[in-house]
């Protein structure tokens, strides 16, 4: 009887230490949680509003003058600043333009800056050095030494050729008196004009017009009447169109002419372009895009 009694007593025990160890595991299931991460914002353009592109083509930082290399941006044909994949402009041309304006003014008065404290501390070395000289015996020479070439900086670019010189006021026209490139009957020269602003907003006509001498009706005003080459002659056509125009970086100046307007009909929208090469100071040849509605041909030049 003593024995049984033990020995239920032992299984007993053994089934209490058996439910606290199946309990004990149970208190910590809650601490291996997953914790998610957020999302990243997109990223903030305002960082590349400083952003311009020097005579290279490289993306500069005109705050800091770095050349920004990465393959988030890339410059397309119209000089804005874009993100490689998606092609969004995240700096338009014209704010480039400006940022460039920008950084080549503070690059001049820090050049100003700097070549005032060189003159000053090449002014006080020749003191000293004078000073010296005077204070060592004139029996002992100074040793011959060879001097280096003075530093020249390079000299920037003729108004007359800077890319700038492309815009203002002033027009750039082609004139032609070939008979077989005239449009109207009677017309004895043609001429088509462009000029463009600041915003690279262009404006273009083309114009025909007749010997004076050979006007057979009467003049309605005098203001169609136009001296051009020596000659007086009668203006018997004009229509107007806009665009833009663009200049790239490159090993030599192109430029480009946007026909972003109407035809003459005023109903059928031109989106070709017209591509120049700068041959001289003021000239520019056609290069690509003759175009029937301006009754241009390449190889025209447009002087100014």
């Amino acid at each position: 009887m003593r024995k049984i009694f033990t020995f239920i007593l032992i299984l007993g025990i053994f089934c209490c230490l058996c439910g606290c160890s199946k309990q004990s595991p149970g208190t910590n299931s809650g601490s291996s949680r997953t914790v998610s991460q957020p999302v990243s914002s997109s990223a903030d353009y305002s960082d590349y509003q400083s952003y311009t592109v020097d005579d290279h083509g490289n993306i500069l930082d005109s705050k800091t003058g770095k050349v920004v290399t990465n393959d988030i941006l890339a410059v397309d044909g119209s000089g804005n600043i874009v993100l490689k994949e998606s092609q969004q402009v995240v700096v338009p041309s014209k704010q480039v333009q400006e940022n460039k304006k920008l950084y080549s003014s503070s690059q001049s008065t820090s050049s100003q800056t700097t070549n005032k404290a060189d003159s000053a501390s090449k002014a006080e070395e020749a003191n000293r050095s004078s000073s010296s000289k005077r204070s060592t015996s004139s029996a002992v020479k100074p040793a011959v030494s060879s001097k280096p070439k003075p530093h020249s900086e390079p000299v920037p670019m003729d108004k007359a050729k800077n890319w700038d010189s492309l815009y203002g006021s002033k027009e750039w026209i082609f004139f032609n008196t070939e008979e077989n490139r005239q449009k109207y009957d009677g017309s004895s020269a043609f001429v088509c004009r462009f000029s463009a602003g600041q915003d690279s907003r262009a404006t273009i006509s083309v114009e025909s017009y007749c010997l004076l001498d050979k006007w057979k009706y009467p003049l309605n005003s005098d203001d169609v009447v136009r001296t051009m080459n020596g000659q007086k002659y009668v203006q018997i056509f004009w229509s107007g169109y806009k665009g833009d125009l663009y200049t790239f970086v490159g090993s030599e100046d192109t430029v480009i002419l946007e026909l972003k307007c109407y035809d003459a009909t005023g109903h059928n929208w031109l989106s070709d372009e017209l591509k120049f090469k700068r041959t001289e100071n003021n000239s520019l040849q056609l290069i690509s895009g003759d175009y029937n509605e301006f009754g241009l041909k390449n190889g025209d030049v447009f002087v100014r």
